[in-house]
């Protein structure tokens, strides 16, 4: 942000704002905090609502509700919306 604003340098950024369990990244919240201008991405969720948060899956396609803030390699991520999030 110091860097845009004194050295006249532009940045782009992307990132999710939660991760699995609804919680926030550190770094995104910095990222909200500070964004100059914020452009969302759309995606829709299976149910045709607007995907807002994002479930991980295990390789047999159960959803996974503990562990590690990121997993890399053997985990799958789905965007789903809020309500799909808390009921299914």
């Amino acid at each position: 942000h110091r860097l845009v604003h004194t050295a006249q340098i532009p940045i782009i950024v992307y990132g999710l704002r939660s991760d699995f369990k609804g919680n926030p990244f550190e770094g995104a919240v910095w990222l909200l905090t500070l964004a100059d201008s914020i452009e969302e991405l759309k995606t829709i969720c299976d149910c045709e609502r607007k995907a807002t948060m994002n479930v991980r899956l295990d390789a047999s396609g159960t959803r996974v509700r503990e562990g590690e803030q990121v997993l890399i390699g053997d985990a799958t991520y789905r965007s789903v919306c809020g309500t799909c999030f808390y009921t299914k």
